[in-house]
């Protein structure tokens, strides 16, 4: 009861905690109390700032959660994640120290194309709709992590870091610090809810799905920051004409307003209107869409547990299973199999090539045959998994013994 409570709600909290965080800080900008806080402030200010951008910056959480999803273990973890973290880190320090900077609208939209990269390559893109193998996915992270290191830099340098070159360095480490330590801790919460999702069933049949989330994900955020930097670039293009529309989002100046009644004479408003500002309507329109992905992934978790056994390819009673249900198992196999890391993802865009019936240790046993002749491996270019003569899973190798 407890495993199944568990599986159900991991995809549940992991779904929380990638989306509901924006709904407290929709956007991971440096606030104006928080640039008073860092003048009135010491190096700790700048840690604790660091930690919480990063915990609240969604588009990294998002691309560190595509980073991870199929890695099952300590030492390919520490390996991407220490690839990533060496790319930003090195951005981060040297343009925030060199005052290299852009416009940080489409560095922030360049981050979200790394989202929908990651959950693109996750469900196997390249080989399905390209046919070659994914990028080098070591180099790839670190490059990405290069480009979320100079997004971090961009927000970092709307702070007044001071004129003394050595303090200015000890502030950018100390943030830096903050955002290594709010990066392990989300990224503890990510590998413990994966752990646990990987232990049940769904995990198999809803991972293409979690990945096409993060590709929608990421859309959706690169249009949200085109939108900033369209707003930025261009305020007249808006609702608000510029004589009306302050760029820092502050009400109108209503209350300095008259009313010019019938007769001629000017009566003064008695109570201040304040109109919604584009923020407010920007900030409440976001909120909807993510509170809307947020319940998606709620569905998403709780789907599973009406989910039939037949959908696990696991069948009681001794009725033999059909060809075309046989297939099928071995196609939900193989992604099981891609998903847990035991076989290199490009298998994810081989079909069965051939099924059979052959003599096994306890009776008739189905023998599917996946061929992948682009195998580096010419001692792997056979995958074959057996059933028994239910439909039941009993084996996969490269042997085919």
């Amino acid at each position: 009861m407890l495993g199944r409570l568990g599986g159900l709600l991991a995809p549940a909290a992991l779904g929380a905690a990638l989306v509901a965080s924006p709904l407290v800080a929709v956007a991971h900008g440096i606030s104006d109390a928080d640039k008073q806080r860092m003048l009135e402030g010491g190096y700790l200010q700048y840690v604790g700032l660091g930690a919480t951008h990063m915990l609240t910056g969604y588009d990294h959480l998002l691309f560190l959660f595509g980073v991870v999803f199929f890695l099952t273990t300590f030492k390919d973890i520490a390996k991407f994640v220490t690839a990533f973290t060496l790319g930003h880190c090195i951005t981060l320090i040297v343009a925030t120290f060199l005052q290299i900077t852009w416009n940080y609208f489409l560095v922030d939209a360049l981050i979200a194309v790394s989202v929908i990269y990651k959950g693109f390559d996750n469900n196997g893109g390249f080989q399905k709709h390209f046919g070659v193998r994914s990028p080098n996915l070591l180099a790839v992270v670190f490059g990405f992590g290069l480009l979320h290191g100079f997004g971090l830099s961009t927000r970092l340098q709307q702070l007044p870091l001071g004129d003394d070159e050595g303090a200015i360095l000890m502030r950018i480490l100390s943030f830096n610090v903050g955002v290594e330590i709010g990066q392990i801790a989300a990224l503890s919460m990510m590998v413990v809810l994966l752990a646990l999702w990987r232990q049940r069933s769904s995990f198999q049949r809803f991972s293409v799905l979690a990945n096409v989330a993060l590709v929608y994900a990421g859309v959706l955020l690169l249009l949200m920051q085109l939108h900033g930097y369209q707003h930025d670039t261009d305020p007249n293009g808006f609702r608000f004409p510029a004589q009306e529309h302050r760029h820092e989002h502050e009400d109108m100046d209503i209350d300095k307003s008259t009313n010019t009644g019938r007769d001629g004479s000017d009566r003064s408003l008695p109570t201040p209107i304040h109109l919604p500002t584009h923020k407010f309507h920007k900030e409440f329109d976001m909120k909807k869409v993510l509170t809307a992905l947020f319940a998606a992934a709620c569905m998403v978790a709780v789907l599973p547990a009406f989910a039939g056994e037949a959908e696990d390819c696991h069948f009681h009673g001794n009725k033999e299973a059909s060809q075309e249900t046989v297939s099928g198992c071995a196609v939900k196999r193989q992604r099981a199999l891609i998903a847990s890391g035991k076989i290199d993802k490009s298998w994810q865009a081989i079909k069965p090539a051939a099924l059979e019936q052959v003599d096994g240790q306890k009776g008739k046993e189905w023998k599917v045959t996946f061929k992948d002749p682009a195998a580096a491996d010419r001692t792997k270019e056979n995958l074959y998994m057996f059933f028994t003569a239910q439909g039941n899973f009993i084996a996969a190798n490269f042997t085919g013994k």
